[in-house]
């Protein structure tokens, strides 16, 4: 996404992600928005091709016609921006709370560089943007953990429950960003595991150790209580983060 149009894109996909937050014409204009743009970028990348991903879909798309229409293609691109964009966005700012709320890992993690990719981690765990997975249709009767599921009725997996398991994660309920061998399901599992998944834990890390190393003194602006969190069944994150750091 051009670097020039964040305005119009941060605009439309906060609405697509907190629906509920929003009045269903102004959900539906968003997702407008969202078509008219990326059928721009598509249309860019399809006249000048660049070395990147979408360039690549294009390319696919239109050697293969059968296998994407165009508007499935302009979806594509469209879902993973948002799952790569408002994802990492609430991962950082969710980390930013965490460790103002929890000074003495903040203090670990701005002496110790090491303990970044684990912080990025733990952050995922503790308190990650996705917690729940989308809803599963069972197909068949079966029983789960002695519930019977039957054929037709909706499953929605915690994934934030399942992080906080302690026949897991020992010492579940504290927020450490030392934890060894800890394998968080933030990023999903099996062959729905998130394929952005490097690409936002680097994003996570370079953020996070910018922020330590540049802002001494970092901490929250505001009470963490008073800070508003986006509604359950959408991208989980804070509204906004205020903060305050040294001269």
């Amino acid at each position: 996404m051009p670097f020039a149009g964040r305005a119009r894109f941060r605009q439309w996909s906060r609405v697509i992600v907190t629906p509920m937050q929003h009045a269903p014409a102004d959900v539906e204009q968003a997702r407008r928005d969202s078509i008219e743009d990326m059928a721009a970028l598509v249309a860019a990348k399809r006249s000048h091709p660049t070395e990147d991903f979408l360039s690549v879909l294009v390319h696919a798309r239109d050697e293969d016609g059968d296998r994407l229409t165009e508007p499935e293609l302009i979806d594509l691109a469209t879902q993973l921006l948002l799952a790569g964009h408002e994802t990492t966005v609430s991962l950082i700012a969710s980390g930013v709370v965490l460790l103002c709320r929890y000074p003495e890992q903040l203090a670990a993690l701005r002496a110790d560089p090491a303990l970044t990719p684990g912080a990025v981690e733990e952050i995922m765990r503790f308190d990650g943007p996705v917690d729940s997975s989308l809803l599963r249709v069972a197909l068949e009767d079966v029983e789960l953990s002695g519930v019977l599921v039957r054929r037709g009725e909706a499953v929605l997996a915690h994934v934030g429950a399942a992080n906080r398991d302690e026949n897991v994660f020992p010492d579940a309920a504290a927020f450490d960003i030392r934890r060894k061998d800890a394998p968080q399901l933030g990023f999903g599992h099996g062959i729905h595991f998130c394929l952005g998944a490097a690409l936002a834990r680097l994003e996570g890390e370079i953020a996070l150790r910018a922020l330590v190393d540049r802002l001494p003194g970092l901490d929250l602006a505001v009470p963490p209580e008073t800070i508003a969190w986006r509604p359950p069944l959408s991208v989980r994150g804070p509204e906004e983060v205020p903060v305050t750091w040294a001269a």
